[in-house]
């Protein structure tokens, strides 16, 4: 049932990208599996409706440790950690995964989205994350598997605790919702245009100064250093104070819209 559920292909000969086919949608989410001798690292966890930790299992049979880190606790990366031990989210966030928090987690699915649910009486309106435990994570940390050092970057924005995986060795950047060639997430509860702008900069002088080859986003498809100075500069030309002023607007209007629909849902 898995492989109807979820769908994979290889960038490198370690790494993996799984997707899950079920949720069509614009924040559908890529979970990047890094195979190790010994051990894997899962980035992110899908919306964690389906298991995520079967389809692994599959896609890698040796059932070695596996650690998880999230990206952000946004529900489209933080859904299924539930299914695993050894989570890992920035220390701003924990506390909203491990209380179930529906606005930073922000919680929205619709009907439309789902091609398949687990069972009838399931329902978008009730769907919350599963609450569940994380280790903290700060800047400058580290998560080593064989020959990629993944150094943990700080870049908020996107959410207060939003954080990229930079490995110099090979100059790959897992860049969650930092960056992406989609439109950004700068709209959510918890996010910030100021703090994405700086955040911003440094992602352009990561690109710039040729530390980063591959970037490996959060959602759509993998670019170069090239398009990522490309789009660190796209937002930064365009946020201006009528995009914060239009933004500002968007984000009431959603943070009202979550909290009358969990509001009724109980």
């Amino acid at each position: 049932m898995e492989d109807e559920l979820f769908e994979h292909f290889s960038i490198t000969k370690n790494i993996v990208c799984i997707r899950e086919k079920y949720f069509r949608s614009t924040l559908a989410a890529n979970i990047y599996l890094i195979q190790g001798r010994d051990r894997n690292l899962l980035i992110g966890s899908g919306i964690g409706i389906f298991s995520l930790k079967e389809y692994i299992n599959k896609v890698d049979p040796s059932r070695k440790p596996i650690k998880v880190v999230l990206p952000n606790v946004r529900f489209y990366n933080s859904g299924g950690a539930f299914q695993f031990d050894d989570v890992y989210l920035h220390a701003e966030e924990v506390n909203y995964l491990e209380t179930g928090n529906y606005l930073m987690e922000t919680v929205n699915i619709e009907p439309r989205e789902l091609l398949q649910y687990p069972n009838r009486e399931w329902d978008t309106n009730t769907f919350r994350v599963t609450p569940h435990k994380a280790k903290p994570l700060k800047e400058g940390e580290k998560f080593i598997i064989d020959d990629l050092i993944l150094k943990v970057l700080h870049l908020p924005g996107s959410s207060a605790g939003g954080i990229v995986l930079l490995d110099q060795t090979h100059g790959y950047l897992f860049s969650g919702d930092a960056v992406s060639r989609s439109e950004p997430i700068d709209w959510f509860p918890g996010c910030s245009v100021r703090s994405m702008r700086s955040s911003m900069r440094i992602l352009n002088q990561l690109g710039r100064s040729g530390t980063v080859k591959l970037v490996l986003p959060g959602h759509g498809t993998t670019f170069t250093a090239v398009q990522l100075v490309l789009e660190s500069e796209k937002y930064l030309d365009r946020s201006g104070l009528c995009y914060r002023i239009r933004i500002w607007f968007k984000s009431a209007q959603l943070y009202t819209k979550l909290r009358l629909k969990h509001s009724f849902s109980g």
